[in-house]
């Protein structure tokens, strides 16, 4: 059975350096699932790439909650 990676990113606002990091983890040769968890739909920059996906949820949630939140659908 192939191993996947799974990067989680809690993201607190819309930045540069999220779009970058999004950009150089898909870069990876391993391919990585990608799980952005964000309060911000003005986030959503990576969208129509298959290993990018979206959790947004309600805003004041601390970086460790959004964290828990995408650990528990992995």
């Amino acid at each position: 059975m192939e191993e996947k990676t799974t990067i989680i990113i809690p993201a607190l606002k819309n930045s540069p350096i999220l779009k970058n990091t999004i950009k150089h983890c898909l870069e990876l040769k391993e391919n990585p699932e990608i799980i952005i968890v964000t309060d911000d739909s003005s986030n959503l920059h990576f969208q129509e790439n298959k290993n990018v996906q979206y959790m947004i949820v309600e805003q004041g949630m601390t970086m460790s909650k959004k964290r828990n939140i995408a650990v528990k659908k992995c």
